[in-house]
Parts: structure tokens; C-alpha cells; sequence
């Protein structure tokens, strides 16, 4: 799986979970870089509704697809809806990614929503 963001001025811009994770965590480091919804989740989970100057999520998810007869689908990419931030648990946040349903989710082999853990102090 990986991220990818296709609208910057750079260029297309891919990176592993590892790589969003840390651009994750340094931009929660940095106030005002994520758009945060006004009021957590029913579980106290901070919700992110985007990064950058839109605050929109413009990032996306492709993931290979289910195989069939030997051969794989071309990969789909998903929205990310929201990133969830749980409350601090011995200094580290985990991060749960939403997606929002591409309509082809059933040729994927794991369509869970994604996480990762970011540290909340440098």
C-alpha cells in the first residue's frame, strides 16, 4: 500500500506508510498544520479532517488488488476521510486512517482502514 498525492506542484508525490506517518506526526507537532474537527469522537479520538493549506485531504491510497487467474486488477485509490488520533498512551498516539468506499472495495484484499503510531512529544 501506498500514499500518494497527485496535485503537487512538484509533482506526483509517493511515499510508504512509514514516510506519511512521520509527515503525520510532524505536522500534529506543528500547530495549525492539521485541520482538526472542533470535537472529538464518541472514543475521544481527535479527528483530522485534512493538511495544508485547504485542509482537505488530497491525499489518497492505492492498494493492489485481489488476484484473479493469475493475473492482478490495476491498483484503486481511495480517499482518506479522516485520520483518527487517539489519546496519548505512554508518550505515543495511534493513528487510524478512514477511507472513504472507492465502489470497488470488494477486489481488495484487506479494505480495513489503516494505522500507524506517531510519537506526541519530540
Amino acid at each position: 500500500m501506498l500514499f500518494v498525492h497527485p496535485y503537487l506542484p512538484e509533482g506526483v508525490i509517493v511515499c510508504d506508510i512509514g514516510e506519511f506517518a512521520a509527515m503525520i506526526e510532524e505536522a500534529y507537532r506543528t500547530p495549525y498544520t492539521l485541520h482538526m474537527e472542533m470535537e472529538p469522537d464518541e472514543n475521544g479520538n481527535e479527528r483530522c479532517a485534512g493538511i495544508g493549506n485547504n485542509g482537505m485531504w488530497e491525499w489518497m491510497v492505492t492498494r493492489p488488488t485481489k488476484l484473479r487467474n493469475g493475473q492482478r486488477y490495476t491498483s484503486i485509490l481511495q480517499n482518506i476521510s479522516q485520520i483518527l488520533i487517539a489519546p496519548e498512551l505512554n508518550g505515543q498516539r495511534l493513528c487510524t486512517v478512514e477511507l472513504t468506499p472507492s465502489g470497488k472495495d470488494h477486489l481488495i484484499a484487506s479494505p480495513e482502514p489503516i494505522t500507524f503510531t506517531i510519537q506526541s512529544h519530540p
